[in-house]
């Protein structure tokens, strides 16, 4: 039976790619690739591994059964449906979303950033100083609550200060490796899904500055050590925060990845399908269904919690919906993306929540690809594809979460006041010369340098609107 539905999973995911790259805007950029390796890694890969006769998830009582498999099995093509379809609508709507945007838009300039890189590499050595964990093995998950868990959001300042830098001025050698470095050791001392978003968003800027459609032989090697390295990275923090030596780490890391290697041995960082079977399950087993209202506490998350102590979990409803024999809430369990449309409407939303995801991803991807590569929009654009490993996995909440709440200091130092003086300084030339501004706000494709054409094709628009 698993087999069976391995196989549906790969023609449904063959046809997803068959008709997305027709559209002729599929590039590394574009936000279907990432889900596709999201989605073979979490279901694909995973239906494979039970039909070599590995157990379903051992820590709940009884574990999850066959049927629960199947059901999120194929609850899960049909979100890899809903996804390709919105994907797919932007091919309808590319001319208007060119006739909709004003490239000439300034960039971001390089002293500026330079001084963001360098205050948040403060703040950053601050942050790993007072709040990391493995320099603070006695490190307190309760420290938020007495002081502010906001400060823990400087522990990944620097990797972002700094990708933002590259953005600006390049790749010289030097910068990149300690880029590189900060994003380890970030990945270590804060969370490891620092790693991934920041490999991530430095590629991704790489990419969109040399207009590389796709990655090269050894890009994807360096995307296989950085997903070797990601899934015992926990244990190496932990070991480093019991203050272990350098044997015991080594045979830590070892043992643990036997147990991903070994069928019989597999742990949360592979069972990513039994986690979205045993949610919906809860869910239909609870009777009630979110509705979305998950998604409202991005207005309740900036309010301190030392000022409302009884304010919601993120995963509220995940807890409200947990069982004695199923504790998802309080194992910090995540439900995937297939998980979060159904708890909040049901097997339709297994389709509608991702066709909006889809939506959403291509509509700024196509914004994004109309601007140079300097401007704002392009890098927050990266920023979003980065995190959005985190959406497929987590659910919606997390691209308000890891877009506005994780990177805010971005978001105060640098991207308000740069929109605040965009605004000023377009308020000031329409003023002064409303001709030019018509001009400006014309369905054209340039570089801000030169004079602009009007774009044949995605593609066109894509390698006009990079800076050489």
């Amino acid at each position: 039976m698993y087999l069976t539905l391995a196989l549906i999973d790969i023609v449904t995911l063959i046809v997803s790619i068959i008709f997305v790259r027709k559209t002729g805007i599929l590039t590394m950029l574009h936000p279907a690739p990432l889900y596709w390796c999201v989605h073979v890694y979490c279901f694909t890969a995973r239906l494979f591994v039970l039909a070599s006769g590995a157990p379903t998830m051992p820590g709940f009582r009884g574990g999850i059964t066959q049927d629960e498999i199947v059901r999120a099995a194929l609850l899960a093509d049909l979100s890899l449906v809903g996804l390709t379809v919105g994907w797919l609508c932007f091919s309808r709507w590319k001319g208007r979303v060119f006739n909709a945007v004003t490239v000439r838009v300034p960039s971001v300039p390089a002293r500026s950033a330079a001084w963001f890189a360098f205050v948040s590499c403060c703040l950053l050595v601050w942050a790993h100083a007072t709040r990391g964990y493995v320099l603070h093995p006695l490190y307190s998950p309760d420290l938020a609550h007495s002081t502010s868990s906001y400060l823990d959001c400087f522990l990944c300042l620097g990797m972002l200060g700094l990708c933002l830098l590259h953005h600006v001025i390049g790749f010289p050698r030097l910068l990149t490796c300690l880029t590189g470095l900060v994003i380890l050791f970030t990945g270590i001392d804060a969370a490891r899904f620092n790693l991934v978003v920041g490999s991530l968003l430095l590629y991704g800027t790489y990419a969109s500055r040399k207009q590389i459609a796709w990655p090269s032989k050894r890009a994807l090697l360096v995307f296989g050590a950085v997903g070797i390295l990601f899934l015992p990275l926990k244990t190496v923090t932990q070991a480093l925060r019991e203050g272990s030596d350098f044997g015991t780490v080594v045979t830590e890391t070892t043992y643990r990845m036997v147990h991903i290697v070994d069928l019989d041995k597999q742990d949360g960082d592979t069972q990513f399908l039994d986690m979205a079977a045993s949610a919906i399950t809860l869910t239909d087993n609870a009777g009630k269904r979110a509705f979305g209202l998950p998604w409202l506490q991005i207005f309740t998350l900036p309010i301190p919690r030392q000022w409302w102590p009884e304010k919601p979990r993120v995963n509220e409803f995940m807890w409200s919906i947990e069982t004695q024999d199923r504790p998802m809430g309080t194992m910090g369990m995540v439900p995937m993306l297939v998980g979060d449309g159904f708890m909040n409407f049901g097997t339709i939303g297994c389709f509608i929540v991702p066709f909006m995801v889809g939506i959403a991803s291509i509509r700024f991807y196509g914004f994004a690809m109309a601007r140079p590569h300097g401007s704002m929009e392009r890098f927050l654009y990266l920023l979003f594809l980065a995190i959005s490993i985190q959406v497929y996995r987590d659910g919606v909440f997390s691209a308000l979460l890891f877009m506005i709440v994780v990177p805010y200091p971005l978001i105060v130092f640098y991207v308000v006041p740069h929109l605040l003086l965009r605004r000023r300084h377009r308020k000031h030339v329409r003023a002064a010369h409303p001709r030019l501004a018509q001009r400006e706000a014309a369905p054209t494709v340039g570089d801000g340098r030169g004079p602009c054409v009007k774009p044949r094709s995605f593609n066109a628009a894509f390698v006009g609107g990079g800076q050489r």
